[in-house]
């Protein structure tokens, strides 16, 4: 009788229990529900902010300063060479000395460096001056010698029209320098008047003037050259604004019996000649 009275406490206390679970709360059905109802779960899983991946700052590749050409400076555009080159002088350009004035002497030889594009004439006379003896009182050396103005080279070398000529004078007028008076001033004006009517040309022709090449004849002569001569062809150059070629530095390692360059201590050999067309070749195509 006991065990029975004690089971039925044991269920009665069961019952309670499931009462107590199943018996709404004193606050009321929960909001959003409705009574006597379970609560539902919500239809949708709230919205959350996407994980991301930290921002970096956008590669970017390193600055660099903008390639830029090398600075150059631009070349000096060399002088077309002349198309007709007038050789004026005495018996050096002449030829003189070689040993075949039609193969080997200066303006021959500067023919060959320069090539067919332009043509050279040789205008050289023989026991030719600077001064005029009919304008300005000298003494020559002899009746055969002349003025280059009166010659028909120089006459022959106007009429050729050239844009380049090449003069080499005063080695006569220095021959004998010594036996007259007042040889600066004359042989200035006289080299002058010459130059200036190249220089008047409608083919409006470049000057070069030659310092002429050193000689050993007669130390005398030697001394009048350097002197007297070769002073006022610079001047004049400076002047009227013409090209200068120095022949006379040029040759006087070689103004010596022994050095196989003269023939006669004023004209040269084959080898001299040479020495002279590149001398002028190196001046006119600089």
């Amino acid at each position: 009788m006991k065990i029975k009275k004690k089971g039925l406490l044991i269920l009665l206390f069961s019952a309670l229990l499931v009462l107590a679970a199943c018996a709404p709360s004193s606050g009321g059905p929960a909001a959003g529900t409705q009574t006597g109802q379970p609560a539902a779960f919500p239809d949708t899983v709230p919205e959350t902010e996407p994980e991301t991946e930290p921002e970096t700052e956008p590669e970017t590749e390193p600055e660099t300063e903008p390639e830029t050409e090398p600075e150059t400076t631009p070349e000096t555009e060399k002088p077309a060479l002349p198309r007709k080159i007038a050789c004026v002088g005495d018996s050096i350009t002449y030829g003189v000395g070689a040993s075949d004035r039609t193969k080997t002497s200066y303006p021959v030889l500067l023919q060959k460096l320069l090539g067919t594009g332009t043509t050279v004439r040789n205008f050289g006379r023989s026991r030719a001056y600077a001064i005029n003896n009919k304008n300005e009182e000298y003494k020559y050396a002899s009746d055969a010698s002349v003025a280059y103005t009166e010659t028909a080279e120089y006459r022959a070398s106007l009429s050729y029209q050239p844009d380049a000529v090449v003069i080499m004078l005063g080695t006569n007028d220095a021959y004998v320098a010594h036996q007259n008076t007042d040889v600066a001033a004359k042989f200035h004006r006289e080299l002058a008047s010459l130059v200036k009517s190249y220089q008047a040309l409608s083919s409006s022709p470049r000057i070069y003037l030659i310092l002429c090449v050193d000689r050993y004849d007669a130390a005398v002569r030697k001394k009048n050259l350097a002197e007297l001569i070769l002073p006022e062809i610079r001047a004049v150059a400076g002047e009227l604004g013409t090209e200068l070629i120095d022949l006379h530095t040029a040759t006087a390692p070689y103004a010596k019996a022994s050095s196989g360059y003269y023939t006669d201590g004023i004209h040269l050999t084959d080898v001299g000649y040479e020495l002279m067309a590149n001398e002028i070749y190196k001046s006119l195509t600089k």
